[in-house]
C-alpha cells in the first residue's frame, strides 16, 4: 500500500484537504485493471469538520471505511459489491463510533458481511461483527470489553489456539443460539462440548469435578445452601464433632448424622430428626 499525502497536511493548512488515500494499480492483484474507488477523504479545520461530524452522528456511523463495496454518505446506503472474483468477494466495513462527553458508547468495529454475488449490496444485518468498547458502554455497568456478534441463526465463537502444530490445541468458547454457552474441544473433526451452561447459572461437565483445596485451609471444598436430596450421591466420611460443638436440635438440622467425639475410646452416633436429636451410645472399640 502506498499513501500519497497532500502538501496541506504537511503545512497544517486548515479548511483544505488534509489526507487522501490513493491506492495505485498493482498487476499482482486478482484484477489488474481494477480502478480503486476513493475510500476516505478528510478535510481539516473545525469549520468543516464539525458539520460532517454531526452529519455522521445522525446516521450513527461516525467514521466509516469500506472494502469491496462503495458507501453513499448522502443516503446512508451501501452499493453493490464491486469485485468479480467470487473467491474474494467479501464486503467489510470498519466503524469508528465516537461519543463525546458522557453521552454514549465509544467503540471500534469491524464487520464482515456474508458472501454474495458481484453487484449485490452486502447484508450487514447478517454480518459478523467484532467490537471493542471503551470504559463506557451506553450505561452498562460492564467496563471496556470485546464482543463477537453474529447473525441471529449463528452462534458466536471465541477460539483459542496454543500452537498450530500441537494437537490438541484449539478450544472454543461458544455462545449458542438457544441462549446457552459451551466450551468445546474444537481441534476434533466433530467438536465435543465438555462444559455447558445456561443463563440461570446451571452448568454440566462431561468430566470429573475435582477440588484441590487442602484440609489445612479450614474451608469445605463445596458449599451449598439447598437441603434437597441429591440422587446417586455417596460420601466416604461423616463429620466428627466434639460434644461441646454438637449443634442443637432444630428443623435446619433435621437429617444430619454426626459422630460425637466423646474422648479417648468414646464415640456416639447423633441423629437429627423431627426437631429432636438422638444418641446411639452402645459402641465398643474392636
Amino acid at each position: 500500500m502506498i499513501w500519497n499525502v497532500s502538501n496541506e497536511i504537511k503545512n497544517h493548512i486548515l479548511n483544505e484537504e488534509v489526507l487522501i488515500f490513493n491506492l495505485p494499480t498493482i498487476a499482482t492483484l486478482p484484477n489488474s485493471t481494477y480502478t480503486h474507488k476513493e475510500t476516505q477523504k478528510w478535510t481539516g479545520g473545525e469549520v468543516k469538520f464539525a458539520p460532517w461530524r454531526q452529519y455522521f452522528n445522525v446516521f450513527e456511523k461516525d467514521w466509516l471505511l469500506t472494502y469491496n463495496t462503495p458507501f453513499n454518505v448522502t443516503n446512508n446506503t451501501f452499493g453493490g459489491r464491486d469485485s468479480g472474483n467470487s473467491q474474494a468477494n467479501i464486503a467489510m466495513a470498519t466503524f469508528f463510533n465516537v461519543a463525546e462527553g458522557n453521552s454514549g458508547t465509544n467503540s471500534f468495529n469491524i464487520w464482515f458481511a456474508p458472501p454474495s454475488t458481484a453487484g449485490t449490496p452486502p447484508d450487514f444485518n447478517a454480518a459478523t461483527r467484532y467490537t471493542w468498547f471503551d470504559g463506557r458502554t451506553g450505561g452498562s455497568p460492564i467496563a471496556g470489553r470485546f464482543r463477537i456478534e453474529t447473525a441471529a441463526s449463528m452462534p458466536a465463537v471465541l477460539q483459542l489456539r496454543s500452537h498450530a502444530t500441537v494437537s490438541p490445541s484449539d478450544w472454543a468458547l461458544v455462545s449458542e443460539i438457544d441462549n446457552t454457552w459451551g466450551i468445546y474441544r474444537a481441534y476434533e473433526l466433530a467438536p465435543v462440548k465438555v462444559i455447558s451452561g445456561d443463563a440461570n447459572g446451571n452448568f454440566k461437565a462431561i468430566g470429573q469435578l475435582e477440588s484441590t483445596l487442602p484440609t489445612v485451609s479450614g474451608l469445605p471444598p463445596i458449599k451449598v445452601t439447598s437441603r434437597i436430596k441429591v440422587q446417586n450421591l455417596t460420601s466416604e466420611r461423616i463429620e466428627i464433632l466434639p460434644t461441646a460443638s454438637l449443634p442443637a436440635a432444630s428443623s435446619d438440622n433435621d437429617g444430619r448424622v454426626i459422630i460425637e467425639d466423646g474422648g479417648v475410646n468414646s464415640a456416639n452416633l447423633i441423629i437429627y430428626k423431627g426437631i429432636q436429636r438422638f444418641k446411639i451410645n452402645q459402641w465398643v472399640t474392636f
